[in-house]
């Protein structure tokens, strides 16, 4: 089954604003490493880290990117046990 946003709309009833993954995944008490995680923020991590190659913001984007994918597994996770 592929879980989509109209998927999880049918199946479930919640109380957050909005369906995405940030949201969700807190909702369960997922969290990221990095305080202020962001789609947009990581962009711009990126942009900075091609400038100066700080090893520093690689890590914290690689970080960024591995708790989004964990999330992503915890969610997928919770819903295969709801369906």
């Amino acid at each position: 089954m592929n879980i989509t946003a109209s998927t999880l709309y049918d199946y479930t009833q919640s109380p957050l604003p909005s369906y995405s993954l940030k949201e969700i995944a807190r909702y369960i008490k997922f969290d990221w490493r990095d305080k202020n995680p962001s789609g947009a923020l990581s962009i711009q991590w990126f942009n900075e880290y091609m400038e100066d190659k700080d090893p520093v913001k690689l890590k914290r984007i690689l970080e960024y990117n591995e708790d989004d994918c964990k999330a992503t597994m915890v969610i997928k996770g919770l819903f295969r046990k709801m369906h």
